[in-house]
């Protein structure tokens, strides 16, 4: 939301935030987890419906009280003109357990009675779109349907060898040697492995380029000059937000991401060139939403899945 709402920003649109933060919960963890509201922009000029464009999470209207009453007011629901859901498949993956506001978004229609409503999304299967219309209460709806296929960028799969430890370290030290020889000449990588291989990988490649993992070397030693990074839920707000600054930052140091499923919906990341999987996503929809991460430049990018050896098909199983 934040990337968006900086482009557009730039564009003269005003547009704000009405997002969610939740309270901490007592250390016994018995207390539950209150959810409030955060305004990005002027708190009052989103209350009167002053800005052309509101991001909101469904938790924001649904769960918070003063973000059920702005959205419940007689000022949004005349001033609404359009209801639009980016990244409608999280209706699908998340709306039964992770975040389960995502299955209550029929909320919007009732309000809206006449305002449009778009559903946007990069992968959604014949049965998907049924779900999403469905959860959404669209009658009749117009389907804009496109060719999934990015011919620019290539997909590839190799072979893991040896024990998890092995094939990591396989697969990682030859971009870290990479990495330390080009500096910030070696292309933009995303590498999407499980949480705990993130701080595992960062410490491999810590101890390859040591004094040369930041650029230049006598500069001052923060984040921004850091040539590799880690991107993952527990990390802090603060870092995670440097992170996405880099990426979208065309003259980033930032080189090569460690990163899990956390990265990176609605990120306008334009000069990945190479999306690492070791290890499965969760889902082919998964897969595909971060592989397409991938050549948004339109210039040639590539998408390895790194995955373990199949069973031979004619092996004995005793």
């Amino acid at each position: 939301m934040y990337d968006q709402i900086s482009s557009l920003r730039e564009k003269a649109v005003q547009a704000a935030i009405l997002g969610v933060k939740e309270a901490e919960s007592d250390e016994d963890g018995d207390s539950p987890v209150t959810i409030t509201c955060q305004w990005e922009g002027t708190k009052e000029r989103i209350i009167q419906a002053q800005y052309e464009i509101v991001f909101s999470h469904p938790e924001a209207f649904l769960s918070c009280e003063d973000g059920l009453k702005v959205i419940q007011s007689t000022i949004y629901l005349s001033a609404v003109k359009a209801v639009i859901v980016d990244e409608a498949h999280c209706i699908l993956e998340w709306r039964d357990d992770f975040r389960p506001h995502y299955g209550k978004l029929s909320v919007l229609a009732a309000l809206f009675p006449n305002a449009p409503i778009a559903a946007l999304t990069a992968t959604a299967t014949t049965g998907d779109r049924h779900t999403i219309c469905n959860t959404l209460c669209l009658r009749n709806p117009k389907l804009v349907i496109a060719n999934l296929n990015r011919p620019n960028v290539f997909f590839s799969k190799v072979f893991r060898e040896g024990s998890d430890n092995e094939a990591y370290a396989k697969i990682l030290q030859p971009i870290a040697t990479s990495l330390l020889e080009q500096g910030t000449c070696y292309p933009l990588t995303l590498i999407y492995l499980p949480l705990p291989w993130c701080g595992r990988a960062y410490k491999l490649f810590e101890g390859i380029l040591k004094e040369k993992q930041y650029d230049p070397e006598e500069g001052p030693l923060i984040p921004e000059n850091r040539l590799f990074g880690q991107f993952h839920a527990p990390q802090t707000g603060k870092m995670k937000e440097t992170i996405l600054k880099e990426l979208c930052n065309p003259d980033s140091k930032c080189r090569v991401v460690f990163a899990t499923m956390a990265l990176g919906m609605g990120v306008n990341i334009s000069s990945v060139k190479e999306v690492i999987h070791i290890g499965p996503p969760r889902s082919v929809r998964e897969y595909f939403q971060e592989a397409g991460r991938a050549g948004r430049d339109n210039k040639q990018s590539h998408a390895i899945r790194a995955g373990p050896y199949p069973v031979e098909a004619n092996k004995k199983i005793s």
